[in-house]
């Protein structure tokens, strides 16, 4: 049955929009990676507020967060962590997201 879905779909080569300001967030991480040589960083997004014990206030992701990520408003994900792996010759940073 799952043959059935794997056929018959178009070949495409479009890409995702680029997320606004992208560019200017990997900067950021650059200089931030510069900044500690050796060191493992995490950031976290920040998670979901309970408001009155039954309803959650609407989700806004700690600014360090969107600075370093350039997510905001509907595109960060509660409980989101950007990690920083150091290497040899500066870092390699990982956002880990809880699955859909």
């Amino acid at each position: 049955m799952a043959e059935v879905f794997r056929r018959g779909w178009a070949d495409t080569d479009r890409r995702l929009p680029p997320v606004s300001g992208a560019t200017y967030a990997a900067k950021r991480r650059a200089s931030l990676s510069e900044r500690f040589p050796g060191e493992r960083i995490v950031v976290a997004s920040g998670g979901l507020k309970a408001r009155s014990n039954d309803f959650d206030y609407a989700f806004r992701p700690h600014s360090a967060y969107v600075h370093l990520t350039a997510e905001q408003g509907t595109g960060a994900v509660p409980d989101s962590v950007l990690v920083f792996e150091p290497t040899g010759s500066g870092h390699e940073v990982t956002l880990f997201t809880r699955p859909r």
